[in-house]
């Protein structure tokens, strides 16, 4: 499975699939929170765990980071996975329009 994503870089959340019943109890049991639509957040681990029973590429927060949780290979926090993020396209600033209002025009107003 592949992972175009890097630490660091800043992703936007565009799926929040409803999990079983019985994953969002056990969820909120053990004070796990998780990103909603729309959320911009930078990675800080990613690593691959098992969801839906396939191996895939799992993303860490910087803005979420909960409690470590019960896994087959020890306690981890539980990561969420890259299919359910985007890159965020990040524009350069242009400050080009406000230099040009600081340069004197050259046309007479009357008064």
């Amino acid at each position: 499975m592949e992972c175009n994503f890097v630490v660091g870089q800043k992703v936007v959340c565009v799926d929040r699939s409803p999990m079983p019943k019985d994953m969002q109890n056990l969820m909120a049991l053990w004070g796990q929170r998780g990103p909603s639509i729309g959320d911009i957040l930078t990675i800080r681990s990613i690593y691959f765990g098992v969801v839906m029973g396939k191996k895939t590429p799992c993303l860490l927060f910087e803005e979420i980071k909960n409690p470590p949780l019960p896994y087959a290979e020890g306690d981890r926090e539980g990561g969420f996975a890259h299919y359910r993020f985007r890159p965020v396209a990040e524009r350069k600033t242009d400050i080009s329009i406000f230099k040009a209002m600081l340069k004197p025009s050259k046309e007479q107003v009357p008064v």
